[in-house]
């Protein structure tokens, strides 16, 4: 390709350029005179960027492709080459429009580097050095930009050398007001790290879970700030815990923040890693103290139930004692009921045979078949048959005149066998054997076909089925009332009263409020080169090692932190109640 240039103000006064494209490759030439603008990329494979026999080349090797193969450049007076970021930082990488375009790779303050088209808006010299195409010293209100992939090095002193590749990322820099000259340059990032995880440090007990957002800046000083953020895994003693968060890379230190959800529980999660050893806390939960007390002292309310249970039944017995509690009136109402419910039966199996034959001639019309047989009737006679024979269960058990432990025992299962039939709600498969509307049911033209027929229908009332149950509870107050009565007296004596037990809990309310209080979070310390952990907890500000738990469940820290802090210990304060109870019983014996 060959091009006249002007040389200076004269009109006639020219200078020729002659540009070879490499063997293999491609020149591209864009201009817009208007502007005025130009826009030169070169790009050759191999062959064609080391081919020294070009005719231009003198013997100098200085021929076009060799000095610029695979490289691209332009300049826009009128700042018309627009930067757009693929991967915006809000209020950092913005767009905004160059007047000098650059490809290949660059290097951003020997900490980053970037390979794609490079945007700049300073002044555009065809002196370039393609090798460090940033200049050090940057202008006021500088702007550059370029997508692509990027690559980082930092150093971080309390750690090791860290960097990775970011497969799709963007990269701006700015200028701003510093020491140097008046301006400094701050290149910021955002983008998508390459899935490709080998660059991790896999010594820390923290592993990437999936894709990363990379974010932050390195500066023309050498500081840098950058973060990756997506969900990780915190490996404990105790098992695998999920993350979502971010770990921070500055010159001082590597650092984690993050989430991890535990039920309904949300805490919170931080690590300092360094050279040696990596320090994980975990802070409580904003609702850590909901429900601990209840779980405490839920013993506590158990034994409070069961006296004021045991209390009710005496009371109970007592207003009994005078009266005969046996079922002479409830069998009087039985028998109507057994006879509502054999009705209902025989309901359940019209309205069965009903709609299986609706279904059954429905498919025969559909197909134009004739029915051959079916075995609707069995199927459910099958189905009804165990409320049937809960009926005549009933039934006999109730006309069994003979009182005794065996009879009440059979009169009270058969009473409950029947509640527990109060529906009949069953869908079955009606088998068909059907043949061919001319030639009949011979064996060569009978098939088979199945389908679904419910059954639904209500045996018993709400308020029957309630009758029964309530019969069956009051069996056992067939034995006489003054022996139930005596039996629940010497319940609630070995039991502790309502107010011991009330008087308990409080001061065990008291002390797991304390606790809660006190505690601050909880953590471990990881030797990566023995790899052994070492738990601690913090309590009212102070770290106390403790043996290795789950940091991340509530009642698991709230166990090991019991010593600390008068230990809390519902279990035993109630046992030792029990016991005085049922030495003063024995005493008043």
């Amino acid at each position: 390709m060959e091009l006249k240039l002007g040389v200076n103000n004269d009109p006639d006064a020219h200078k020729p350029l002659s540009i070879e494209a490499p063997v293999g490759g491609h020149i591209t030439f864009i201009a817009d005179y208007t502007d005025p603008m130009f826009f030169f990329s070169l790009g050759g494979d191999a062959l064609g960027g080391n081919d020294n026999n070009s005719d231009n080349s003198n013997g100098d090797n200085s021929s076009s492709h060799n000095k610029l193969s695979s490289v691209s450049f332009g300049g826009s007076f009128g700042s018309n080459f627009m930067y757009e970021p693929t991967n915006p930082v809000q209020g950092n990488v913005v767009s905004f429009q160059a007047n000098q375009v650059t490809g290949g790779t660059v290097s951003f303050f020997k900490l980053l580097e970037a390979s794609g088209m490079y945007f700049q808006n300073r002044g555009f010299s065809a002196d370039l050095d393609f090798n460090e195409p940033m200049e050090s010293d940057f202008g006021a209100n500088y702007r550059a930009g370029i997508n692509g992939k990027l690559d980082l090095s930092m150093e971080i002193t309390s750690f090791i050398s860290f960097g990775f590749p970011i497969g799709s990322g963007s990269a701006a820099v700015v200028a701003e007001a510093s020491t140097n000259d008046g301006v400094t340059a701050k290149a910021f990032i955002n983008g998508l790290v390459d899935p490709d995880l080998s660059w991790w440090p896999d010594f820390i007990p923290l592993m990437p879970d999936g894709d990363m957002n990379a974010y932050g800046f390195v500066e023309q000083t050498g500081n840098f700030d950058i973060g990756l953020s997506g969900s990780f895994e915190i490996q404990m003693p105790a098992g695998n815990q999920g993350m979502e968060g971010s770990v921070r890379a500055t010159p001082e230190a590597f650092t984690m923040q993050g989430e991890v959800y535990s039920g309904d529980d949300v805490w919170g999660a931080s690590a300092v890693y360094t050279t040696n050893e990596t320090k994980c806390i975990a802070t409580k939960p904003d609702n850590f103290s909901d429900g601990i007390s209840e779980t405490v002292t839920s013993q506590i309310d158990a034994a409070i139930e069961t006296t004021q249970n045991a209390i009710q039944e005496l009371e109970d017995a007592e207003t009994q004692y005078d009266l005969e509690l046996s079922l002479r009136g409830l069998r009087a109402a039985l028998p109507g009921i057994i006879d509502q419910a054999d009705a209902a039966i025989d309901d359940a199996v019209d309205a069965g045979i009903t709609k299986g034959r609706n279904t059954i001639n429905s498919y025969l019309s559909d197909n134009n078949r004739i029915l051959c047989s079916d075995n609707l009737s069995g199927q459910i006679d099958a189905i009804v048959r165990g409320h049937r024979n809960a009926l005549t269960r009933l039934r006999n058990a109730v006309n069994e005149s003979n009182d005794n432990a065996t009879t009440r025992t059979e009169l009270e299962a058969a009473l409950r066998d029947l509640a527990s039939l109060d529906r009949i709600n069953r869908t079955f498969s009606v088998t068909i054997i059907h043949g061919h509307p001319t030639f009949g049911c011979g064996d060569l033209w009978t098939m088979t076909a199945s389908r679904s027929v419910t059954i639904n229908e209500t045996l018993l009332t709400s308020s029957q089925k309630a009758q029964l149950l309530e019969a069956a509870d009051n069996v056992k107050y067939i034995e006489e009332a003054d022996g139930i009565r005596i039996e629940a007296q010497d319940i609630v004596d070995q039991l502790p009263t309502v107010e011991e037990l009330e008087g308990l809990k409080d001061n065990v309310e008291a002390c797991v409020q304390e606790l809660t209080n006190g505690i601050g979070g909880a953590g471990f310390t990881y030797n990566h080169d023995t790899k052994e952990f070492a738990h601690f907890i913090i309590i009212n500000g102070e770290e106390k090692e403790v043996g290795n738990f789950n940091i991340f469940d509530k009642n698991e820290l709230i166990e090991v932190s019991r010593p600390e802090i008068g230990d809390c210990n519902a279990n035993g304060a109630l046992n030792k109640l029990m016991e005085d109870a049922k030495a003063r019983t024995k005493q008043n014996q």
